[in-house]
C-alpha cells in the first residue's frame, strides 16, 4: 500500500526505472516486479521507456486519492493507513489529501465543531491519565469540587468553623445518566482519591469525610488552600461505576474520531458548543502540513503551549559541575528543539557539547520516548538516564535517587506536585519549551480560562 500511495505522488510523470527505484527505495527488479502487480491489479498501465536514456511512464487507471478517502470510513483501513503515515515519510502533496480527507471538510452540522487531536487512545480515566491532551478532555467529561481555577463546580461555597472544612454542594446534580448524584457516592469518589498512590501524604491529613443535608464536611489536618488545591486536581474528579456528571458525554464511533456531546443535566451553564467531533490524526503526518496549504479561508493555525520544561538539580553540586550540567543540558535542549519543531531552545549554546566531568542520574519526565533515547547518546557513558511518569514526580523516596530531574511545568498540571521535588532539587534552569500545533475552524471563538494549554470547549462558541 505504501508504495502504491508513493507511486501515486509521481502521478503521471515520466521518470527512468532507476529514478523511480530510488524514490520507492527499492531495488530496480523489485520496482519492476511491484509496477507489474499493481498492473495486474489493475491500478495502472506502465509503458517502460525504450533506449538508454528513455523515460518511462505511468497511466492511471484508478484514482488512488479517492479510494483513500473512501477507505477513512473503514475502521479496519483507517487504522492501516494512520500507522503507514506515522513510520512512512511520504510527500506533502499526498499527506494534505488524506490530512484534509479526514478533518478539513464542511460539517453538515453548523454547530459542530472539528478539531484534530494526536492521541488515538485517550485515557479517560481521572485517578491514571499522565497525558495534557488525556487531562484536557477528561477535564470536559468530569466535575470535581472545585476547579483547576480555584471557582466553585460541584460545590458553590466553602468556609473553615471549628477545625473543619464544610463544602456548600449545589443542588439538583445528576450523572450523566440523568440519576441523582448522591452525598455518599460523592464520599465514596473523594476516599479512592485520597486513597491512590500519588496522595498518600494528604490521606495521612485526612481525619474523614461526613455530610449533613447538602455539605460535605471535611476533617483535615492542614490549611484550606491546601485542601483547595487537592481538591482541584484532576485525579480528584468526582465519578462513580463509570458515571460522570460533566459539561461534557464522549463516545468513540469510529476508529481515530470521539464525540463530544452537550450533558443535557450539567449542574452549571450549558455549553454553547453542543457536538464536538475530536479526530485523531498522527502528529508526524500533522507536521508536514504547512499553514501555507491548508485553507486559509476557513482553518486557522495555533502553536498550543504545552508547558515549559527545566532541569532541576541539587544545591550541593559543585560550582564546576553546576557549569558543566547548564552547559551540557543547554545544547541538549537545542537538539530537542531541531528533532522536534514544535520545541524551542530558550537558551543560547555553546558549539561543542560539554559533559560534566562526574557521572550522575537524570531522571526524565517525558511523553516522547526519543527524548529520552537522545540524552542517552548525548550523555554516554556518565550520564544515566531513566524515564520517569508524572506520577514519579510525587514520589519523594524514589526522586532522592536522582541527581537531576527534567520535567515539564504544564499549565495547571504538576503544580500540586512540584512541592515534593522542588524541597529535593532545590536550583532549577529552564531549558525548552514544548508546543502543539493545532488548527480551528475561522468561525471558532476562543472564551474562558485555557484548560491545560487548550481552549475551554464549555465557554467557547462558534459563530455562523
Amino acid at each position: 500500500m505504501i508504495n502504491l500511495l508513493k507511486l501515486w505522488a509521481l502521478k503521471s510523470e515520466a521518470l527512468a526505472i532507476h529514478d523511480i527505484a530510488e524514490y520507492l527505495q527499492l531495488s530496480v527488479k523489485q520496482t519492476a516486479r511491484n509496477l507489474k502487480k499493481y498492473e495486474q491489479q489493475g491500478w495502472l498501465t506502465y509503458i517502460p521507456g525504450k533506449g538508454r536514456g528513455n523515460k518511462s511512464k505511468i497511466i492511471w487507471h484508478k484514482n488512488v486519492e479517492e479510494i483513500v478517502e473512501e477507505s477513512l470510513n473503514d475502521p479496519k483501513l483507517s487504522r492501516a493507513i494512520l500507522k503507514i503515515l506515522d513510520v512512512e515519510p511520504l510527500p506533502e502533496a499526498l499527506v494534505t489529501t488524506i490530512f484534509s480527507s479526514l478533518f478539513f471538510k464542511q460539517n453538515p452540522l453548523p454547530s459542530q465543531l472539528t478539531i484534530p487531536i494526536y492521541n488515538a487512545q485517550l485515557n479517560i480515566d481521572p485517578l491514571t491519565v499522565t497525558d495534557t491532551e488525556s487531562a484536557w478532555i477528561v477535564s470536559h467529561l468530569f466535575s470535581r469540587l472545585v476547579d483547576e481555577h480555584g471557582e466553585g463546580d460541584l460545590a458553590f461555597h466553602w468556609e473553615q468553623k471549628q477545625g473543619k472544612f464544610i463544602f456548600y454542594m449545589r443542588t439538583s446534580l445528576y450523572w450523566h445518566t440523568g440519576q441523582p448524584m448522591e452525598m455518599q457516592q460523592i464520599v465514596n469518589s473523594l476516599l479512592k482519591s485520597f486513597n491512590h498512590g500519588s496522595y498518600m501524604q494528604y490521606r495521612a491529613k485526612l481525619k474523614g469525610i461526613h455530610y449533613s443535608n447538602q455539605c460535605l464536611i471535611f476533617d483535615y489536618d492542614g490549611t484550606l488552600q491546601e485542601l483547595l488545591l487537592v481538591l482541584a486536581q484532576i485525579e480528584f474528579s468526582i465519578q462513580y461505576k463509570g458515571f460522570y456528571s460533566g459539561a461534557f458525554i464522549i463516545k468513540q464511533n469510529v476508529t481515530n474520531q470521539y464525540v463530544l456531546t452537550a450533558n443535557p443535566n450539567y449542574h452549571l451553564a450549558k455549553p454553547i458548543i453542543c457536538n464536538i467531533l475530536l479526530q485523531t490524526i498522527p502528529s508526524q503526518m500533522a507536521r508536514k502540513i504547512s499553514s501555507s496549504i491548508v485553507d486559509e479561508n476557513n482553518w486557522t493555525e495555533k502553536l498550543e503551549y504545552g508547558g515549559t520544561f527545566y532541569l532541576y538539580y541539587k544545591s550541593d553540586v559543585s560550582k564546576l559541575l553546576e557549569q558543566h550540567l547548564q552547559a551540557f543540558f543547554y545544547q541538549f535542549a537545542k537538539e530537542v528543539s531541531i528533532l522536534d519543531e514544535s520545541k524551542i531552545a530558550l537558551h543560547s549554546n555553546p558549539i561543542d557539547i560539554v559533559i560534566p566531568s562526574a557521572s550522575f542520574k537524570v531522571g526524565y519526565i517525558v511523553n516522547k520516548e526519543k527524548f529520552v533515547d537522545l540524552l542517552r547518546i548525548m550523555g554516554s557513558p556518565l550520564i544515566q538516564v531513566d524515564h520517569l511518569t508524572v506520577k514519579d514526580a510525587q514520589n519523594e523516596e524514589k526522586l532522592e535517587n536522582y541527581d537531576c530531574l527534567i520535567v515539564p511545568i504544564y499549565p495547571n498540571l504538576l503544580e500540586y506536585s512540584r512541592n515534593s521535588f522542588e524541597t529535593i532539587f532545590t536550583s532549577r534552569i529552564a531549558l525548552y519549551d514544548s508546543y502543539r500545533k493545532m488548527y480551528y475552524p475561522k468561525n471558532f471563538i476562543r472564551k474562558g480560562h485555557d484548560l491545560f494549554g487548550y481552549p475551554n470547549l464549555k465557554e467557547s462558541y462558534l459563530i455562523q
